[in-house]
């Protein structure tokens, strides 16, 4: 059976999912199964079946050091670079999805997303979001979970209304190439005030 097919007969697509882009991105190092349950915040029990399948796939290698399994990926995997351009696909994305996550952080007075959903380079940036009154805690937690999600690859700036105009009225350049380059706007309330 080809590689790629069994990649994709998932039980734990989710879970999968965290695991290939995890691999995709770090793919010079080994980790323990206690790093990538760490840093791709999943269980125990499904990431160990599935590192064990993906290695049975072909995905990753799998060796022992010092009585314990350490992974990494398989440097001569044919499916590399057309697998990361389809798990990193976040063009396609529902955003939607996204937005429902930052909802927890205040109330949203701006979303934009550019950067990797638009396909712009240029821009040091994924996700904009400002609220009227930031939670700190749970914007931590949030883009803790996006970083596990994506393998820290989105790059994210929360701020609440207060920075925002101060930052607009210092003509802070960063801010204005972000507010004047192309971008997906989802909630705006401050439109008059851009």
């Amino acid at each position: 059976m080809d590689s790629l097919v069994k990649i994709f007969q998932a039980n734990n697509g989710d879970v999968r999912l965290k695991v290939l882009r995890f691999f995709l991105v770090n793919d010079k190092e080994s980790f323990s199964i206690d790093d990538v349950e760490f840093n791709t915040k999943t269980r125990r029990d499904p990431l160990k079946k599935d590192l064990l399948f993906l290695a049975g796939a072909g995905f990753l290698e799998r060796r022992l050091e010092k009585n314990t399994s350490v992974y990494r990926f398989n440097q001569n995997f044919e499916y590399k670079e057309a697998l990361y351009n389809l798990v990193f696909d976040l063009k396609n994305l529902n955003k939607k999805i996204i937005l429902d996550k930052f909802k927890k952080i205040g109330r949203i007075k701006l979303f934009s997303l550019t950067g990797v959903f638009i396909e712009d380079t240029d821009i040091d940036l994924d996700i904009l979001v400002v609220v009227d009154i930031l939670k700190p805690k749970e914007a931590n937690k949030i883009t803790a979970e996006l970083d596990a999600t994506f393998a820290s690859k989105l790059k994210v700036l929360i701020m609440d209304i207060e920075e925002f105009n101060y930052r607009k009225k210092m003509f802070d350049r960063f801010l204005h190439l972000v507010l004047d380059s192309q971008r997906i706007t989802l909630i705006d309330k401050l439109s008059d005030k851009i």
